[in-house]
């Protein structure tokens, strides 16, 4: 009975595990991906571009230091990266230093959720250069998760809009950062005077 039931568990973890390793490798894809076009659009606009951490730091913890820092004139960008794998997770913001990641799972009406610390970054990346303004990112990759924030009273969550703002941080995709750097170099170049 016992080689039976082993039997028919063995395609059931065979699946599963073939799915993590397939999220597994689209996640760190998709970061080689961004770190490349952050890497080409920095050289070709001569922004500063530092990596911070080790490639693969992000996927196991969060640091008071920045992934990544980009420099641009009288702008700085200190970017937290935050892997999500799973389009369906459901992340709850009830504070700037913490949030809720739940398991978005259908048929379930408490699906349970594990709060995670993330850490500000040290004071001297918060106050970096007077001259220059200091925009923190969190950039999820290789999906946007469904987020929320809690309202003042904490009682209520609200769903965030177009604008992305979290406790002071912006929210971003890979794809819709590089898109804003697009935007921003596009826009100084047609303020530029032409000779």
């Amino acid at each position: 009975m016992l080689i039976v039931i082993y039997i028919t568990l063995i395609p059931v973890f065979t699946v599963a595990f073939a799915i993590e390793i397939y999220f597994c490798v689209k996640s760190v894809m998709s970061k080689a991906r961004l770190y490349k076009k952050l890497k080409t659009i920095c050289n070709e606009n001569k922004f500063a571009l530092q990596f911070n951490r080790k490639f693969i730091a992000s996927f196991f913890k969060f640091s008071t230091i920045p992934d990544i820092t980009i420099k641009r004139h009288r702008k700085t960008y200190h970017i937290r990266l935050m892997p999500c794998e799973n389009k369906h997770l459901y992340y709850v913001f009830p504070s700037g230093e913490y949030y809720v990641a739940f398991a978005r799972i259908e048929w379930t009406f408490n699906p349970t959720g594990s709060f995670k610390h993330i850490p500000p970054f040290d004071q001297k990346y918060q106050t970096e250069n007077e001259s220059s303004e200091i925009e923190n990112v969190l950039l999820f990759f290789s999906v946007m998760p469904n987020i929320s924030v809690l309202d003042d009273n904490h009682t209520q969550r609200t769903v965030l809009g177009k604008t992305r703002q979290i406790f002071g941080w912006s929210v971003y995709t890979p794809t819709s950062f590089i898109d804003e750097l697009n935007r921003i170099i596009l826009s100084q170049k047609s303020e530029e005077p032409k000779c």
